[in-house]
């Protein structure tokens, strides 16, 4: 019997994923390999558990912030993040393969599951996509907009010629905005736009969509080493 890693009563052990065990210590956390080898230290304030076969590394930093430090999938690969991305609270998962990010200055925008950037800094505030589509506002005219995944914006305009400002995601092939008096409208992915019935804004799921079953909160689930996934 030869020790992989020897006792430490500060330490605590789980079965994280494939050919990976998360490492708790003295309230950091990291991850260790099959052979005892760690593949990340105990340096991060969290390891989040997966949601569509990805997980998350976060370090908090100066200022408050949560950092992005490195992307797991289900097989155990472990993607260092080696530039400056920010989490946004609540939506830390990937959504149709993107996920919303911040920079230093407060920007938002949206990296896919490599960690590489693929829709530039280019806004105040961002939801997750659904059916193709993020409602995301602008920086400079703190207004709404509809993008596609390669930052295109659908054109469109509120039939009372009101401001998008706040808006809900597609679902079944509609997306819901509502202008500066809270008037909402529907809009589809050719940018017609009609006076919406009436839905319960306050009430949308983790993809900020209404009318829908899903929870409101981003369900995590637990991927350990003798699961498949």
């Amino acid at each position: 019997v030869e020790w992989m890693m020897y006792p430490d009563d500060t330490q605590t052990f789980a079965p994280f994923c494939q050919g990976l065990v998360k490492v708790g210590k003295n309230g950091k956390y990291g991850l260790m390999d099959g052979q005892g080898h760690m593949k990340l230290e105990a340096d991060y304030d969290q390891i989040t558990d997966f949601h569509n076969g990805f997980a998350f590394v976060l370090k908090r930093v100066p200022g408050g912030k949560v950092a992005l430090s490195a992307i797991i999938d289900g097989k155990g690969v472990v993607k260092t993040i080696s530039k400056d991305y920010y989490i946004v609270p609540k939506k830390v998962f990937f959504s149709e393969g993107l996920m919303p990010v911040a920079n230093q200055q407060g920007k938002v925008g949206f990296i896919d599951t490599h960690g590489e950037m693929a829709i530039p800094f280019s806004y105040s505030q961002a939801l997750p996509f659904s059916e193709g589509y993020a409602c995301v506002w602008s920086w400079s005219q703190k207004v709404l907009m509809l993008i596609d995944k390669r930052g295109n914006s659908i054109d469109f305009e509120l039939p009372n010629g009101g401001t998008p400002t706040n808006g809900r995601n597609f679902y079944n092939g509609k997306a819901f905005v509502s202008d500066e008096d809270d008037v909402w409208f529907a809009v589809d992915q050719n940018g017609k736009c009609s006076k919406a019935g009436k839905q319960n804004w306050n009430k949308y799921d983790y993809l900020m969509r209404v009318g829908t079953d899903a929870p409101s909160n981003v369900k995590y689930e637990a991927l350990v080493a003798s699961d498949k996934g």
